[in-house]
């Protein structure tokens, strides 16, 4: 199988897998119990805190585990909201009601301020760019007297945009503006120091970056006052109850250690094979989405391509026949094969949308594979003809 969908999900680390089986075998306590066996829990629950906060330059505080980004994601934006004390009816003098966030931002950021603005917030969408780029002096435009929160994400899930974080958190921080970034599609793959950034709120989720799935955690910094979003229980200091998924906690840590050790030498890799794939791409019928990436602000190897002779959902069918997985869009959204938003807003036309699948590699996919990708593709294209 040739897998180039890592946008989508990724492999489970060795490290990962083997720190998972040694709690699922041993470590089986529940973390808030008083005896040893819960202690033992407990203290594997704050050492996987304590080695996550490290690869973010953050305090062992400041992170709070989730069941993944979607989670993460809603409680950022849902949490600080709530804070704001805007939820209708209360209205009151002085009051903040205004979100400024990107049009190209995850479902679970724009879902989130949709149902805000459904209770009586008002939210304004920035645009971006072709590249899909979201530039400072573009939120600058939006943000009022009433804003309290500006969200935009670090990386694209789609396109691969590194987005100008530091400048947008600084507008954001001179306008006494709190900024959250979701950063599933960053963390792991770039380095992250969330002080020198000044980011106050971040969301994450762990099997984007070889961990397990169904967890994440999400990064408040101490200054910050968020609302819990899971009530219940005292566990997250009593921010986010519910018994502490233990193995997926740790397996999470033990990933991120990893990646941040290999984050160098991984982009490396992945900029090389997306160097290799869009030279193969140039002699084919196809060509990149978006046309030529600035590659100082991209993610290597994330991108998307036109197929010009073939709806996605077919093409990705196709493929799948021949055992290669690639993806008709975001993760979220490819299983309805609707057109993306991300692709809509940077002005691809309706044919281009419709032809367009995204390609996301990773430092374990190879030339070769690259190389079988074309022949199966041109493959394809000769049979559609």
């Amino acid at each position: 199988m040739i897998y180039f969908d890592n946008a989508a999900t990724t492999a489970l680390c060795k490290e990962a897998f083997e720190e998972m089986v040694k709690c699922l075998e041993s470590e089986y306590g529940n973390p808030g119990a008083l005896y040893k066996k819960g202690r033992d829990a407990k203290i594997l629950v704050e050492t996987a805190r304590e080695n996550i906060a490290r690869t973010l330059n953050a305090g062992n505080k400041e992170i709070f585990f989730t069941a993944g980004g979607t989670e993460a994601d809603n409680w950022a934006i849902k949490g600080i909201a709530e804070r704001a004390g805007v939820l209708q009816p209360c209205k009151k003098k002085g009051k903040k009601d205004h979100i400024v966030v990107s049009e190209i931002e995850h479902k679970a950021v724009l879902e989130s301020c949709r149902w805000l603005e459904s209770k009586g917030y008002r939210v304004s969408y920035v645009k971006p760019d072709r590249t899909g780029r979201i530039t400072a002096e573009n939120v600058i435009k939006h943000i009022n007297e009433s804003t309290f929160l500006i969200s935009v994400m670090m990386v694209n899930n789609e396109l691969g945009t590194i987005q100008p974080v530091r400048e947008i958190a600084e507008v954001a921080g001179n306008n006494g503006i709190l900024f959250h970034t979701d950063a599933v599609a960053a963390y792991g793959h770039i380095p992250i120091d969330v002080k020198e950034l000044g980011i106050d709120i971040m969301s994450t989720s762990a099997h984007k970056f070889n961990g397990p799935k169904g967890v994440g955690f999400i990064y408040v910094d101490e200054k910050v006052d968020i609302d819990p979003f899971i009530h219940g229980g005292m566990q997250e200091r009593g921010r986010r109850g519910g018994t502490e998924n233990v193995p997926a906690i740790v397996g999470m840590a033990a990933a991120a250690l990893r990646c941040n050790i290999n984050a160098e030498e991984a982009l490396k890799v992945r900029r090389k094979l997306e160097d290799y794939f869009v030279l193969r791409l140039k002699d084919s019928s196809c060509r990149l989405s978006t046309g030529d990436r600035d590659k100082e602000r991209v993610l290597p190897g994330l991108f998307g391509i036109y197929v010009p002779w073939m709806e996605k959902e077919e093409f990705v069918v196709r493929m799948a026949m021949e055992d290669i997985c690639v993806s008709a869009g975001a993760a979220c959204a490819s299983s309805y094969y609707a057109d993306s938003h991300v692709l809509k807003a940077v002005g691809l036309s309706a044919r281009e949308l419709s032809g367009t699948v995204r390609i996301s590699l990773d430092e374990n996919n190879t030339e070769e594979e690259i190389d079988i990708f074309f022949e199966i593709m041109e493959k394809i294209r000769r049979n559609r003809i």
